[in-house]
């Protein structure tokens, strides 16, 4: 026998994605979760978008340049060893329901120079 509408319902997940041309809502069971939120999370890395998992808070990603205030010129900057690339801090911002934003450093990346 199968499940029942309001069983079926208990056991999928939701979650949204939007990168400024649209919005992708998936749903999935528990047994797809780890597999369909890594890849939410690898899309708004790529593409800067926004998402939110079930009702949690609506969180994106945040490429930050890593600069050194007391140097000046590209010196603020640390490069990588090619000197085509500037050191990024990844971090997750969140918003929670009643608007509060909450900030947590989850990497670090580098990107080209200007392509902030």
């Amino acid at each position: 026998m199968g499940m029942t509408r309001a069983e079926l319902s208990k056991s999928l997940r939701s979650a949204s994605y939007t990168d400024g041309t649209g919005k992708s809502i998936s749903i999935y069971d528990d047994a797809a979760a780890e597999e369909v939120e890594a890849a939410i999370h690898a899309a708004a890395k790529r593409g800067g978008g926004a998402f939110q998992i079930g009702n949690g808070p609506v969180q994106w990603y945040e490429d930050l340049a890593v600069m050194d205030t007391t140097k000046t010129g590209s010196a603020v900057y640390t490069w990588d060893k090619t000197g085509d690339r500037v050191k990024h801090d990844r971090v997750l911002v969140s918003r929670d329901l009643e608007g509060n934003l909450t900030r947590e450093k989850v990497g670090t990346v580098y990107k080209t120079y200007g392509s902030d």
